[in-house]
């Protein structure tokens, strides 16, 4: 009976040992957003469902500088001419597979004639490698103008953009001159370029991956549905009558805060400080517009993609300022018109169209403040 035990151990152990020799291990690069890669991670996913032995290491290269560079490692060791480089690529101990053409049809057969456990190393030695039709391994190739445009446009709707959007509407119906708004927007505006310019040129990395956007952009929303509900409710009943109890030093004190925040300095360094508060969701297009910037061999032909991308994102606050600016021209021209001899009249009138103006700026901040909180 001890000796059937012994027998069933030792048959036990070298089974395992015969498993453990049949191990391969293969390394397999590919791109989020590459045409062919998702067909051939199916593929590995299957034959790793039929195969437990099989070790895949997985690097994406599009958004990730360092898988990106090892890639670039093992295409050298490799001996891979340049003209041959593409996705997606397996590497194995001593031979290398590119584009799906080849890791379809023949990675299976290589990997049931392998005899060597070890993964691929990037130490030089003799390789047999099988090239087939294949993507780019470039990221600038996948940022046409086109996909640039719509990125850039696209993302000046996601979330954080809004929040950035319900600051500026807030900063908008807080300075009643027109041009003093105009300045201060444009400065706010400029304070959120030169927030996402430095980002995107890889600085401030904690901010746009520490998760911490999709918060502050959550609290800014509850903050601008609050602004406009005290707001709209300005509309009907007067600041004067609503705040005539409270003591003139609480309103000395908001009114310097207020000078303060809304001074040049202060709305540059809001929007600056604002946009790093709420990186989130960020798009992918401007993703690879930072990645290759941190390149230094791609580094040159990113910074105008760059800084084109940025010039849309900002477009549609630039936008939103103009068209408050022009409507409080036109409306101060009209009171001229209507009264022009009383200048007190005038000034009535066009109070009441910026009162008019507020009420549907904050209508709209408090729905855009409300999609910004629950969507």
């Amino acid at each position: 009976m001890k000796r059937g035990v012994l027998l069933l151990v030792i048959l036990i152990l070298f089974s395992s040992l015969a498993i453990a020799a049949d191990t391969d291990c293969i390394y397999y690069f590919y791109g989020d957003g590459c045409e062919t890669c998702p067909e051939v991670s199916h593929f590995l996913e299957d034959l790793e469902s039929k195969s437990p032995s099989l070790k895949i290491e997985k690097y994406e290269v599009y958004y990730n500088v360092e898988n990106l560079r090892l890639m670039q490692d093992f295409f050298n060791t490799y001996s891979v001419e340049k003209d041959e480089q593409g996705l997606p690529v397996v590497f194995m101990p001593k031979s290398y597979f590119v584009g799906h053409e080849s890791i379809l049809s023949l990675l299976e057969a290589r990997i049931n004639d392998n005899k060597d456990e070890t993964c691929p190393s990037l130490e030089n030695g003799e390789v047999i490698g099988i090239i087939g039709q294949s993507s780019t391994k470039r990221v600038l190739d996948r940022l046409t103008f086109l996909k640039v445009s719509g990125s850039a446009l696209a993302s000046s709707f996601g979330p954080g953009a809004l929040a950035l959007l319900l600051v500026l509407l807030m900063i908008i119906v807080a300075i009643k001159d027109r041009e003093d708004m105009l300045k201060k927007g444009l400065l706010y505006v400029l304070g959120v370029y030169v927030a996402y310019l430095l980002f995107g040129m890889g600085l401030f990395a904690w901010f746009g991956y520490s998760g911490i956007g999709t918060f502050f952009s959550k609290v800014i929303g509850f903050l601008a549905a609050i602004f406009a509900l005290a707001m709209i409710k300005e509309f009907f009943v007067s600041w004067t009558i609503t705040f005539k109890n409270v003591k003139k030093e609480t309103k000395a004190n908001f009114r310097k805060v207020k000078s303060v925040v809304l001074s040049y300095y202060g709305v540059l360094l809001l929007g600056f400080i604002i946009s790093l508060l709420t990186l989130t969701k960020i798009n992918k297009t401007y993703l690879l517009i930072r990645f290759s910037f941190m390149e230094s061999s791609t580094r040159l032909i990113a910074i105008p993609i760059l800084l084109y991308f940025l010039v849309l994102f900002v477009a549609l606050m630039v936008v939103v300022i103009i068209l408050a600016y022009l409507f409080k021209e036109h409306k101060h021209k009209k009171a001229k018109e209507e009264h022009p001899t009383h200048e007190r009249r005038a000034e009535l009138w066009h109070g009441h169209y910026l009162k008019v103006m507020n009420f549907v700026i904050s209508v709209v901040m408090l729905i855009m403040g409300l999609v910004v909180m629950f969507v």
